[in-house]
């Protein structure tokens, strides 16, 4: 169970009614037909403080008779806050005014369960708060009848699947990471509308914000997530008023900004995939936000079963655009990975990957006169955060072997080089 402040919400209440009933007169947009709906509320410190009277779903809820609800706290052990069903006032001999006055008190007790929650666990787990949240939705859906699922809070996800910390927004990979999860949570959204307040929105002085950039990718990386899983639409709410920030005990990790790399799906690009006239201009961006250049079996080739490059001379062409880079910026330090399908054990797998690293540093400095002490290189064989599954059910090597026999480079200070480093270590 969670925590609950232990306060009077009488003031409240009080605005509660008058914005609901306005004034117990019956509200000026009223919801006839009854739905059901699941509220995920990211009530934890660097967002947003929720807040109840801005959400249409949330306030219009009690004038739905027969709607079903549930309010879900998406902290790292995320529960629900509260349930249930709205009455039907309507056939218990009640006046105009009693019913309303009625409404409003269903309201307030719903509000005030939600705005007196706290989480009792530190970080936030968006990715366990939704399957959650879809639970509730399949346990209370009704045929014919509207399902919900809506979102308050900046949607920055600091543990569990989606892993912000680890990947910061700014080099998130979106169709890899929200393809990885729609598989992996095998959710079903289907016949659900999804709506998201505040996203991209942070509070307190803890978290940096997101640039208008990041706040684009964090809205196409959730709305790509939610669509792939089966969603009916997905809207954001925008321009919602901010109403202070969250001061808990349990603190929750703060989200790099702008140009850092690491773990859900690090940005890799294929650097033989990139039309020769823009393979200057990807490769500088990709280095300066800490992303992952690959080049495949057959622009750096090796002799079959061995490390020694099959041809020096295709190969320096293909890394020509590299060698101009680290001419062009002499602090830059590049780190060369090698990596192997999971075809052989492991320990020879990363020494075998290590002595290819070690020809292409070879390459680099013998044929463009790089400086050897500007090229680290490691060998990760199927061992590190790079590996790709390769096996089908049967255990043979699929389709998926090609993107493990190949060669990544990758700046030796960036947060992705310092990943990979973890995970071999690990």
């Amino acid at each position: 169970m969670k925590k609950t402040t232990k306060k009077i919400w009488l003031v409240l209440v009080i605005i509660t009614i008058i914005l609901i009933c306005g004034g117990c007169k019956p509200s000026e947009d009223p919801v006839e037909e009854a739905y059901n709906v699941s509220f995920v509320a990211a009530i934890a410190n660097n967002n947003p403080v929720l807040d109840t009277a801005g959400i249409k779903e949330l306030t219009m809820l009690p004038q739905a008779a027969g709607s079903t609800y549930s309010g879900i706290i998406a902290d790292a052990t995320p529960s629900i806050i509260c349930e249930g069903m709205i009455p039907d006032f309507s056939d218990r001999g009640y006046s105009e005014d009693m019913i309303e006055r009625a409404k409003s008190s269903v309201a307030a007790d719903i509000i005030g369960q939600l705005n007196a929650a706290c989480p009792d666990s530190d970080e936030v787990d968006i990715a366990a708060a939704t399957s959650l949240a879809v639970r509730k939705i399949r346990t209370n859906e009704v045929d014919g009848r509207k399902n919900l699922l809506v979102y308050y809070g900046s949607g920055l996800s600091t543990t569990g699947l989606i892993n912000m910390v680890k990947v910061p927004v700014s080099v998130l990979d979106v169709d890899a990471s929200t393809a990885y999860l729609a598989e992996n949570m095998d959710l079903d959204l289907s016949g659900i509308s999804v709506i998201w307040y505040c996203c991209g929105d942070v509070a307190g002085s803890e978290q940096d914000p997101l640039n208008e950039k990041e706040r684009k990718v964090l809205k196409e990386f959730y709305k790509t997530w939610f669509t792939n899983m089966g969603a009916d639409d997905v809207t954001f709410m925008e321009n919602t008023p901010l109403n202070g920030t969250y001061a808990f005990n349990c603190h929750v990790s703060a989200v790099k900004t702008e140009g850092t790399q690491s773990g859900l799906s690090a940005k890799v690009v294929d650097f033989e995939e990139v039309e020769e006239t823009e393979k200057e201009k990807i490769l500088i961006e990709t280095f300066a936000d800490g992303g992952i250049l690959t080049f495949d079996e057959q622009s750096v080739s090796f002799l079959p079963d061995s490390t020694e490059i099959a041809n020096p001379e295709a190969a320096m062409e293909s890394l020509s655009y590299v060698v101009s880079y680290m001419k062009t910026h002499p602090e830059f330090l590049l780190l060369v990975c090698g990596t192997t399908t999971s075809a052989g054990e492991q320990t020879s797998c990363i020494a075998f990957s290590e002595k290819r690293s070690q020809a292409i540093r070879s390459l680099l400095v013998e044929k463009a006169g790089i400086d050897e002490s500007r090229i680290m290189i490691i060998g990760c064989g199927w061992s590190s955060c790079l590996y790709v599954e390769d096996r089908d059910p049967e255990g043979n090597l699929d389709e998926h072997a090609v993107l493990n026999r190949s060669v990544k480079l990758l700046d030796y200070n960036s947060d992705a080089a310092m990943e990979i480093i973890q995970s071999l270590e690990v």
